[in-house]
């Protein structure tokens, strides 16, 4: 039997939510996926709020200013710390480079590349992302959206601690490195293109804070 106009609608917009959920609840802490290795696509915290992030992030390109998303293209000053440097223009894409054998920190590290001068976000806050992570361990990229073209709404409660930490009081067109050892990131868990007992190196630029 066809199906009406009407249900074909609905029954599209229901599929789309359903694959955004599941992209979320694949990178979540507590998921089936962490021991199988799953796909990376947000550093969610646990698989319990994949569902609240995907429904935000539905409305991350509604929701974000085009210009900040699209970048400036002016240089951007580099910034090392930890053995991490961080190159690349303003809004875009930024190049981050591991000194081979810098023995990892055992605390959360905190730097801005450059500071924003927008609305802050606050604990608990959503706001609209870009973000790079690679390994500590050898600078290779697991994540990142502006390979994938398309920046990421979620509130700071669902994400791992290194973020809910480390984002706090960043400001709208600022973008900050984070190095984030193991206990507040995955810890033991495996996921795809991150072993166990990794330490993350995160870039995050804040495009919009909605709350």
């Amino acid at each position: 039997m066809s199906m009406t106009p009407a249900r074909r609608r609905v029954r599209v917009i229901g599929l789309t939510f359903v694959a955004a959920a599941t992209s979320l609840a694949l990178m979540a802490c507590g998921s089936s996926a962490d021991s199988q290795g799953g796909t990376a696509s947000a550093p969610s915290a646990s698989a319990s709020t994949a569902g609240s992030a995907a429904s935000a992030s539905a409305g991350a390109s509604s929701a974000s200013p085009q210009a900040s998303v699209e970048g400036s293209g002016e240089p951007a000053p580099p910034v090392t710390t930890n053995g991490v440097t961080v190159t690349g223009n303003k809004g875009e894409q930024p190049t981050v480079k591991v000194t081979p054998g810098e023995p990892a920190p055992t605390s959360l590290v905190v730097k801005d590349v450059y500071d924003g001068t927008g609305t802050a976000i606050q604990k608990g806050g959503v706001g609209t992302f870009n973000y790079e992570g690679v390994l500590f361990s050898d600078g290779a990229i697991f994540d990142s959206s502006w390979q994938r073209g398309q920046p990421i709404t979620f509130g700071l409660d669902q994400v791992i601690p290194g973020w809910q930490e480390g984002l706090v009081g960043m400001k709208v067109g600022g973008r900050r490195l984070l190095i984030i050892p193991p206990d507040k990131a995955y810890g033991s868990k495996a996921l795809q293109g991150i072993p166990p007992n990794s330490t993350l190196v995160f870039v995050v630029d804040l495009l919009d804070v909605q709350k």
